[in-house]
């Protein structure tokens, strides 16, 4: 049961889901987790934190759910209530997160954010497409999407060095 909630980190990680091997460890802690077979799901609710590597998922719920003739694979998860998503520099928060297995589609929803060193976008709703990599911004109602880019952030140069001293004409 524990490997299917497993694969729920995987789609911000971009590891290609290979239940074949074995998977890095996961720890999920929350106040309280229930397994629904008949509707084949697991819930875990209350301060809900899931570690995998380099990346964490923080959020108020969290519901899984799996396919029991498949060995248990993910279909999908939903992460409720003050998600915040970090891998490596990017962040994440949003009111809700939607992971489609079988699409490979990741969604923030409601006040998504997603922040990289010198950049940060923010809308509505933001889809992001693990195969394709193509992420898509929206907002709803009469608002705007915001990109900020801070150039001094993004570009990295190598610190100038003083000219060294010519040593022509000296013996």
């Amino acid at each position: 049961m524990l490997r299917l909630m497993l694969a729920f980190c995987l789609w911000f990680v971009g590891t290609a889901p290979a239940w074949a091997v074995e998977a890095p460890a996961t720890t999920i802690t929350a106040d309280r987790m229930v397994v629904q077979q008949p509707k084949q799901t697991a819930v875990f609710e209350g301060q809900v934190v899931l570690r995998r590597e380099r990346f964490e998922l923080k959020c108020d719920r969290l519901v899984v759910h799996y396919d029991p003739k498949n060995s248990g694979q993910l279909r999908q998860a939903e992460a409720y209530g003050h998600v915040r998503i970090r891998h490596d520099q990017t962040t994440g928060t949003a009111k809700e997160a939607r992971y489609d297995q079988r699409q490979g589609i990741v969604t923030l929803i409601g006040d998504a954010e997603l922040m990289q060193p010198g950049r940060t976008v923010h809308g509505e709703k933001i889809v992001h497409d693990l195969r394709t990599r193509s992420t898509q911004v929206q907002q709803g109602g009469s608002g705007r999407v915001h990109l900020h880019i801070d150039s001094t952030k993004t570009v990295t140069s190598p610190p100038k060095q003083a000219p060294s001293p010519s040593t022509e004409g000296q013996p």
